[in-house]
């Protein structure tokens, strides 16, 4: 991927979508902590 297609994937101000998804417990808790070092407070 070029650095500038990964920095687009980056942007917090993109357009998101709501799904419905089930993952194990412990796995969203992880994705919860990264969301927040990235700057995505509503993960």
């Amino acid at each position: 991927m070029k650095i500038e297609a990964l920095k687009k994937r980056l942007d917090k101000n993109r357009p998101m979508t709501e799904i419905t998804l089930k993952i194990p417990s412990d796995v969203l808790e992880d994705l919860k902590r990264v969301a927040l070092k990235l700057g995505f407070a509503d993960y």
